[in-house]
């Protein structure tokens, strides 16, 4: 599950899809906490399938997890 940046529904399937990325990419939920900080609200939660990728490739070029 990935978190997505306060951006439209389009913009960020379109940059967790293609070459080196994942196969599939589904909105899944969107948060809506009364209670949240308004920057932290309104967040898209995608579901991933068939990443392209390795997670040693990933940990090789990042190495700060949240």
């Amino acid at each position: 599950m990935i978190m997505g940046a306060h951006r439209t529904t389009a913009e960020n399937p379109a940059d967790l899809q293609g070459p080196g990325r994942f196969t599939q990419v589904e909105l899944a939920a969107t948060t809506n906490l009364p209670y949240a900080m308004p920057d932290e609200n309104n967040r898209q939660l995608f579901i991933c399938r068939s990443p392209q990728f390795t997670f040693a490739q990933i940990r090789a070029v990042e190495k700060e997890f949240i």
